[in-house]
């Protein structure tokens, strides 16, 4: 849309990423190759902090990777979707 371009200067001051205090919010379900949990967001209201993350082990009795979502539906109102 005409008009409705953003530059830098609209957007909020965002601290910088560091691992100095970093700690494991969400432990993997499993230890070694293909365990895993991630967090592709995460969102501070009011002072407490909203994580949306994945996690991959394996489950059923087929030994294949799983990736799953852990979240309620009913928690954040949707299902979850990758992309």
């Amino acid at each position: 849309m005409p008009g409705l371009a953003i530059t830098p200067d609209d957007l909020p001051v965002l601290p910088v990423p560091r691992i100095t205090d970093a700690a494991v919010a969400v432990a993997p379900p499993g230890s070694g190759a293909g365990f895993w949990s991630g967090a592709p967001s995460a969102l501070l209201v009011d002072g407490v902090y909203h994580l949306a993350y994945w996690m991959r082990a394996r489950s059923g009795g087929d030994g294949a990777w799983r990736t799953s979502w852990p979240a309620a539906r009913t928690a954040c109102g949707s299902s979850p979707s990758r992309r």
